[in-house]
């Protein structure tokens, strides 16, 4: 694979998976400063009345003024991406001790799964795959093991999987993002509670950040257990074209 060939559609998608959170980004950032400057009163400063003056900015400026407001809003989500895996990973680990108990063992709850995919059929191809290729038990592999060899193998051997590998890491990223957003949110309802705003507003805002950020943490962790599985499954996939494409080869050849 070409390392200086980025597919569009990925660039696209990676694009929007920073700006789409940073939007709301902006909008906290505009709130945080508007409650430690005590500018505005409480009641008149939350994250709607931020985009509410983001769009009266835009109507006024047009598209001088939106373009400056898109940097800004990719800017403030490029920022979180940095500790958004760590940081919802740990979230979403407790939420799902919580909930699940001893139902469920830490290796099961732990990124990449080992306790839920390593017993499977997929995974024993896969430990195959590393073996043949490399000659190396997976237990001897550095960082997350299996799943980081196959995120390697696949850009050495499969643009078109590894492309959708790819987009599948930047949707939980996004989403990862989006849970410290509802988090920060949280936090600034209860700053903006302190500086008087009242408690039907914050049942609101609060209300709302606390909803949108359990259902994120649901979807991170259904995504992150789906970007791991289908990073095998195109490892399989990949290595299978592989020997197919050798064997035709040298059926020509001969």
């Amino acid at each position: 694979m070409n390392s200086f060939y980025r597919p569009l559609s990925l660039t696209i998608v990676d694009f929007l998976g920073t700006l789409l959170p940073g939007v709301i980004w902006l909008a906290l950032v505009s709130t945080a400063v508007n409650l430690a400057s005590g500018s505005n009163p409480a009641s008149s400063t939350t994250p709607m009345t931020a985009v509410s003056k983001a769009f009266l900015i835009f109507n006024d400026g047009g598209a001088v003024h939106l373009m400056g407001l898109l940097v800004l809003a990719f800017v403030c989500g490029m920022l979180p991406r940095t500790v958004a895996m760590s940081w919802t990973e740990f979230l979403a680990r407790g939420i799902s001790l919580i909930l699940l108990g001893k139902r469920s063992s830490y290796s099961q709850l732990v990124f990449p799964y080992n306790g839920l995919f390593n017993s499977t059929p997929l995974f024993r191809e896969v430990e195959s795959i590393i073996k043949l290729h490399s000659n190396l038990d997976v237990k001897e592999l550095p960082g997350n093991g299996a799943f980081s060899y196959c995120k390697r193998f696949l850009k050495v051997t499969s643009l078109e999987l590894c492309e959708e590998s790819e987009r599948r890491e930047a949707e939980v990223r996004m989403t990862g993002s989006l849970i410290l957003a509802s988090i920060v949110s949280v936090l600034l309802s209860l700053a903006a509670l302190l500086e008087g705003l009242n408690f039907v507003e914050l049942l609101r805002w609060s209300g709302i950040s606390v909803g949108l950020g359990l259902l994120f943490v649901s979807a991170f962790r259904r995504k992150r257990m789906k970007e791991v599985e289908y990073v095998y499954l195109n490892t399989v996939v990949a290595s299978a074209a592989k020997k197919f494409a050798g064997s035709t080869s040298y059926g020509v050849r001969s």
